[in-house]
């Protein structure tokens, strides 16, 4: 099994972060090329005072990222509900 593991996104908003949401997608499109289905998301996902989250599930529900779990240090119903699309394997 292959896991990759990225860290301190601190995303806000699309407008704001642009440039960690495009890094993000990469990093996305990576795991695709590199045939790795497993994603560890450690440290700050959101900044503290923007947390997000309906434009990280859009991104999580894309039909190409499916088969890529993600697993942020998010408390779990929350996972549950960014993941509902995207089960850990």
């Amino acid at each position: 099994m292959k896991v990759a593991i990225t860290a301190d996104l601190h995303l806000k908003t699309k407008v704001e972060n642009t440039e960690r949401y495009n890094a993000l997608i990469n990093i996305l499109n990576q795991l695709l090329l590199e045939n790795i289905n497993n994603l560890i998301i450690a440290g700050d996902l959101f900044e503290i005072n923007s947390q997000n989250y309906s434009i990280f599930d859009e991104l999580c529900k894309q039909k190409k990222y499916n088969q890529i779990a993600k697993e942020t240090g998010i408390k779990s119903e929350t996972i549950d509900k960014l993941l509902k699309n995207n089960p850990i394997h």
